[in-house]
């Protein structure tokens, strides 16, 4: 890692444990949309934009109303998620001996902003989805986040739990460690 300067993270997955919160979110969409999906089968597609998630599903309708009340839910039962045991430590370590860190994330700035609160480690770069930056497996949240920090892709490895972030990290052009 001697030749790495910037460490990017996914957040679902790696940094916190969101699964309990994403279930109480969909059940909540489930009974306000009368949605059949399951959870299991909402999980499956985790770590892609919501929109692509719908899609898979075959919800076209009111996806947008749908994402809107799954983030609504999801902010307010931040209760429901937990960092992983040693996260924060683990960042100060990282800072601490002169790495860059950063979030690169399909969780909404809104969602993104509270966690990161919550966690209180001050990251060098944030990137989630948005009207500029396509969500993974797209590489357009890493590269911009290179672009921020200055780096060059071979200093930058991506740490994530998810195919679409391998698929970013490759696309991307950078090194890519997965998180069990």
């Amino acid at each position: 890692m001697k030749d790495k300067k910037l460490i990017l993270f996914d957040l679902d997955g790696v940094i916190i444990n969101s699964k309990k919160n994403m279930e109480w979110s969909w059940k909540e969409v489930q009974k306000k949309y009368s949605i059949k999906k399951s959870f299991d089968q909402y999980f499956l597609h985790v770590g892609k934009p919501f929109h692509e998630i719908m899609n898979a599903l075959s919800i076209d309708d009111a996806s947008h109303k749908i994402e809107k009340l799954y983030c609504k839910e999801s902010s307010m039962r931040m209760d429901l998620l937990s960092f992983y045991s040693g996260t924060k430590e683990c960042m100060l370590d990282l800072i601490n001996k002169g790495y860059l860190i950063g979030i690169v994330t399909s969780k909404d700035k809104l969602r993104t902003d509270l966690i990161i609160d919550m966690l209180g480690v001050k990251f060098d770069v944030i990137k989630s989805p948005s009207n500029k930056l396509r969500g993974k497996p797209a590489p357009d949240q890493l590269l911009s986040a290179i672009i921020e920090m200055n780096v060059d892709p071979s200093q930058v490895v991506y740490i994530g739990d998810a195919t679409v972030d391998s698929q970013a990290a490759k696309r991307a052009g950078v090194d890519f460690i997965f998180a069990e």
